[in-house]
């Protein structure tokens, strides 16, 4: 999605561009008209300022950043002096010969039109964003309950069974014990959670009583 709205702002850039100089070209000297026309690129490079922000935004992981920039009040406001230029210089325009108001006109609405158009990309983008990491927050909440309702069965079943099982994690400290294992060792899970294997349950030769390596060291290993 961001590509897409990307590359079609990169497109209207010298759109914009073209239309701002036929603009200015169109003016000739009319002093108040090229101040206007001054003022609108004024207002047109910030307005693509804000949308290439989003974008940067978007690209650098901040979708939450970018969000907040959309819905700010500053591309409003933007907007809302961008049309109220444009009005002033409809306005004006009635004084410009009837050979150049036709293209006058149309160089100001297309160039607002881009505006628009750039916008309204830009907001598709982030709802589709949105819409993105909606369902994959679903999708990791139901791996979360899928693997959660697993570990409790296998909880169940191990905790039911005659033998002693003592579960542990990554790094050979203890992160289960089932009722026989307690019995056992004479301690409890609350007890020898994150202890290492060693010191819950301690091997010994039976031929010499000397300890010997724990064999949940060398499955790690």
């Amino acid at each position: 999605t961001t590509e897409i709205y990307t590359l079609s702002l990169h497109d209207a850039l010298p759109i914009f561009e073209s239309h701002l100089n036929k603009l200015n070209a169109e003016i000739g000297d009319n002093p108040v008209q090229q101040a206007q026309a001054a003022n609108l690129r004024v207002l047109v490079d910030q307005k693509l300022a804000e949308l290439a922000k989003t974008i940067s935004l978007f690209q650098s992981g901040d979708a939450e950043g970018a969000k907040a920039l959309v819905m700010s009040d500053h591309g409003y406001h933007v907007m809302e002096n961008i049309r109220s230029l444009v009005e002033k210089m409809e306005q004006e325009e009635t004084s410009v010969g009837d050979s150049l108001r036709v293209n006058y006109r149309k160089s100001i609405r297309i160039t607002v039109i881009c505006i628009y158009a750039a916008s309204g990309i830009a907001a598709l983008g982030i709802i589709l964003l949105a819409f993105s990491i909606i369902r994959e927050m679903e999708t990791r909440e139901k791996d979360a309950a899928s693997l959660r309702e697993s570990e409790q069965w296998f909880r169940g079943t191990l905790s039911s069974i005659g033998d002693g099982v003592i579960a542990t994690d990554h790094n050979g400290r203890v992160s289960f014990l089932n009722p026989v294992a307690e019995q056992l060792t004479g301690t409890s899970l609350e007890q020898t959670r994150g202890k290492k294997i060693g010191d819950v349950f301690p091997i010994f030769s039976e031929a010499t009583n000397s300890p010997v390596d724990n064999p949940v060291d060398k499955v790690l290993a």
